[in-house]
């Protein structure tokens, strides 16, 4: 287990993970990142979260099982589920 499963930042794209049982984290995008079609699962302890993203785009994840699924701050979020 490790404590983020995938970071990126500014105009990277993260697509098409199965991300699932890290210790606090599952996806963090910063500065516009886009985080696409991934299912994140498993991050479930208080204070844990599926996706967190500042700025970018956040749309078409599978976020299921996690203590908080998606905390955003400026970011775009659609159809997620």
């Amino acid at each position: 287990m490790n404590g983020i499963g995938i970071e990126a930042n500014g105009a990277a794209t993260i697509r098409g993970n199965a991300v699932h049982d890290n210790l606090s984290v599952g996806i963090i995008g910063t500065f516009g990142a886009s985080i696409l079609d991934n299912r994140v699962t498993g991050h479930s302890d208080p204070g844990d979260r599926g996706i967190d993203a500042s700025g970018g785009r956040v749309a078409g994840n599978i976020v299921e099982g996690n203590y908080d699924g998606i905390e955003v701050s400026n970011a775009a979020v659609e159809h997620n589920r």
